[in-house]
């Protein structure tokens, strides 16, 4: 299922969404323990300004044209 989003974010391009700049399903993390497990790396697209919850959270939700 993480191949098929990342696939799909892939080939999104518009400016209202995060672009995915690079996408690995090959990475390994090593615990505190010494034992490795797989993991994905997704870099995604800086998006400054805050949490979008935090901001509906303090003024509410959006109206239609906002959205």
């Amino acid at each position: 299922m993480v191949l098929n989003e990342a696939e799909m974010m892939r080939n999104l391009n518009h400016k209202n969404l995060v672009r995915l700049l690079g996408f690995d399903d090959h990475g390994e993390l090593k615990n505190a323990n010494g034992s490795t497990r797989s993991v994905f790396y997704m870099a995604l697209e800086l998006c400054s300004g805050g949490e979008l919850f935090d901001f509906i959270a303090q003024t509410g939700r959006f109206t239609e044209p906002v959205a």
